[in-house]
């Protein structure tokens, strides 16, 4: 990797003294294919010394959203705009703004910076997952060549006019064309629903009239769910809510690949077969929510339209705002939502506890959820079995009852979660308290 980090940053180097930015935020990009997988990068000049390079369908969409994000995305939209981004960028900055690993990185390639503005820092940042360096071999051997291609091409297609322009890869060689006309379209991907009997349930069932809004936020702090993701990603929450009412209705907690994406709409099929209703209209301010929704809702019957969505929005919001605070501060915001789990755990399954025990399952509840996200960063459904173990070997839940009087209510507690799908492994987060746990009273 060494070598290729040398190209790299004599790559970054040379790029530099031609004063890219001279342009002044460009409008119209450079546009590389990929020659083996025919993915298309959209080169992105924003500011002096930052090159963004936007990668695919979602790529597209945040290079075109970028104007939106400089002057109308409020704090919420600004959020879900910056952690949605899929992306290469090499910024160049003073060596003293330079992370200790990224220095590192520089001086492991033996290439040598001097100057303000002139060392290269490169990060790579994929849909809901923490910004990192490049990501493998191939992609710092494609930007190394995105980066030895600029020079000439900015200087024959970007003075005196700017131009759109197509590059691809022919016979070994990269070939600069002038793309007229550009005038792209970028919406992210419609996803496709392919249960289209579960989708005819769906649609045979009451429709509510009303309109029920939805809308998806990340949370502030990186999860760690083998099931979702190998590395930490911030998760993100989609609700359904009711603005007659003024209630939170369903939540989903997922992750930002196409295939966690692709759940949302099946989870949402079986809140409304669960219930057996659903609402004639489903409005959202989130055109990527809205993709994923789309061909679920038109084969249920459902409209569905992108639009403010106030009260989701509020509500979520307010949980944005509650994630970036302390702990303390997290259990007040979320307070109410954990209460109205709780409550809907005693009205569909209260009759399976005694009078003593319904007093503590709130209590019990809420402490689980507050200790799984801030030791694990786990949230519901996804508990683990490993952290869920640690749960009860901290004792954290004995402060208010003895194990030998606790676990049989916990037993009762998981196993009504599991039927309200609060949580997706319920069988296997019994067997640890109905094992060795219990044998160390």
């Amino acid at each position: 990797m060494n070598g290729q980090l040398v190209k790299l940053y004599e790559a970054a180097k040379t790029f530099n003294k031609i004063k890219f930015w001279e342009a002044d935020h460009i409008p119209e990009p450079v546009i590389f294919q990929h020659p083996k997988t025919k993915e298309l990068y959209y080169c992105h000049f924003v500011l002096p010394y930052l090159l963004r390079v936007h990668i695919g369908d979602a790529g597209l969409y945040s290079y075109l959203e970028y104007d939106d994000y400089n002057t109308d995305f409020d704090e919420f939209g600004l959020i879900r705009y910056i952690k949605r981004q899929n992306m290469m960028e090499v910024e160049f900055v003073d060596r003293d703004k330079l992370l200790p690993e990224h220095y590192e990185l520089i001086k492991d390639s033996g290439v040598s910076f001097r100057g303000k503005k002139q060392w290269p820092t490169f990060t790579r940042m994929s849909p809901g997952m923490i910004p990192d360096f490049l990501e493998s071999p191939e992609e710092i051997e494609f930007f190394t060549e995105i980066l030895e291609e600029l020079p000439d091409i900015l200087k024959n297609h970007q003075h005196p006019h700017i131009e759109a322009v197509w590059v691809t890869k022919q016979s070994g060689s990269w070939v600069a064309e002038k793309l007229d006309g550009w005038n792209p379209v970028g919406d992210p991907k419609q996803l496709v629903y392919p249960n289209e009997l579960k989708a005819h349930r769906v649609k045979k069932l009451r429709k509510v009239p009303e309109t029920w809004e939805m809308t998806q936020y990340f949370l502030s702090e990186p999860l760690m769910d083998e099931k979702v993701s190998e590395k930490p990603f911030f998760p993100t929450v989609t609700l359904l809510a009711d603005p007659l009412s003024e209630d939170v209705l369903w939540h989903h907690v997922g992750g930002q690949t196409e295939k966690e994406l692709s759940k949302i709409a099946d989870a949402l099929a079986d809140f409304f077969l669960k219930h057996k209703s659903c609402p004639q209209r489903i409005e959202t301010d989130d055109e990527v929510l809205e993709c994923a929704l789309t061909d679920f809702a038109e084969k249920a019957g459902i409209g569905l339209e992108w639009t403010e969505a106030p009260f989701a929005v509020a509500v979520a919001g307010k949980m944005v705002g509650m994630s970036e605070s302390d702990l303390e501060g997290q259990f007040e915001a979320v307070e109410e939502t954990l209460m109205e789990m709780v409550d809907e755990i005693l009205q569909k399954y209260g009759q399976e506890f005694n009078i003593d025990e319904e007093m503590v399952v709130a209590p019990l509840f809420c402490t689980s959820f507050m200790y799984m996200a801030a030791e694990h960063r786990e949230m519901l459904p996804h508990w683990t079995a490993d952290a869920f173990s640690e749960m009860i070997e901290s004792r954290i839940l004995e402060d208010f009852l003895p194990r030998k009087t606790l676990f049989p209510i916990f037993e009762k507690l998981l196993r009504a979660m599991g039927k309200c799908h609060m949580v997706h492994n319920s069988g296997e987060l019994l067997k640890i308290i109905q094992g060795p746990a219990l044998k160390n009273i």
